[in-house]
């Protein structure tokens, strides 16, 4: 969101006043076109954020998401299994005959995820083919 992004330009020592107007260049609103007494206004419908394929958003989401990063690769590590993030998609794999507790890793997942102020969109673990599934590799992968 645009506060989550000031917040960072801040923190990278940015004035108030330059760290707002760069978030405000590097985020949109979803906006609805609406006529009325037969002039056109653009409404936001939504709070700001990172446009999609903008070339800031990768650096700036990557930059964003720094200690979820690091809080996800060390459970990980602890349930002896591999953390991938591309974006917003989040990934856990499993190499060789490492056992797969997926119940611990979506519930520990879930909690660092809202303890980093983000929220879950939808986990694909009915996706049954992809959970804990084997592939050519011997690796097994749980896509949230």
């Amino acid at each position: 969101t645009w506060r989550r992004v000031k917040g960072l330009l801040r923190r990278s020592g940015l004035s108030e006043q330059v760290a707002t107007l760069m978030a405000l260049l590097a985020t949109e609103s979803p906006r609805e076109e609406v006529v009325t007494h037969g002039k056109t206004y653009y409404v936001a419908t939504a709070p700001r954020s990172l446009p999609q394929g903008a070339p800031t958003s990768p650096s700036i989401t990557n930059a964003l998401c720094l200690r979820l990063d690091a809080r996800l690769s060390g459970l990980a590590k602890k349930l002896g299994c591999r953390y991938t993030r591309y974006a917003d998609d989040l990934a856990f794999s499993w190499h060789g005959d490492a056992k797969a507790d997926i119940g611990n890793l979506m519930h520990a997942v879930a909690s660092i995820v809202k303890a980093e102020g983000f929220e879950i969109h939808g986990m694909t673990r009915d996706a049954d083919p992809l959970y804990a599934a084997p592939d050519p590799r011997g690796t097994r992968h749980a896509p949230l």
